[in-house]
């Protein structure tokens, strides 16, 4: 199964849903929040099958965008802002992704985690 990931292009965003033109958005105001409980929210898609088992989208300022993972590929991805999209093979797995205060990021794999730096260094620590 493959899965792509949708661009919102109303204002209503629920949290479930990544939204590539509206990084961090808040609850909302009241009008906002009816329209994500009536599921007035129109998506495209941005990308064609780029992913096995895509999982965990999440965006960053940090790191510049969207990210998730392929993750029986061991691989992370991210959404170039041209709609063309990256992959890095960290390991076996790949859980999650999700960014880290200072940049970089935290990549849950197989057995444990390792960590992206700002630089795109990426160290495996220890197992779990």
């Amino acid at each position: 199964m493959h899965q792509a990931f949708p661009r919102c292009t109303s204002r209503a965003s629920p949290s479930s849903l990544p939204c590539l033109d509206q990084p961090g958005t808040s609850t909302g105001s009241s009008t906002e929040r009816a329209e994500r409980q009536r599921g007035d929210v129109n998506v495209d898609q941005v990308t064609g099958p780029v992913a096995h088992h895509g999982e965990g989208p999440v965006w960053s300022e940090r790191w510049g965008g969207l990210r998730w993972v392929d993750m029986l590929a061991g691989d992370v991805l991210s959404l170039r802002a041209d709609g063309s999209v990256d992959r890095r093979h960290v390991g076996s797995v790949a859980a999650a992704v999700r960014p880290r205060v200072d940049g970089g990021a935290v990549i849950g794999v197989e057995r444990g985690f390792a960590l992206e730096d700002p630089n795109g260094t990426v160290t495996r620590l220890a197992d779990v």
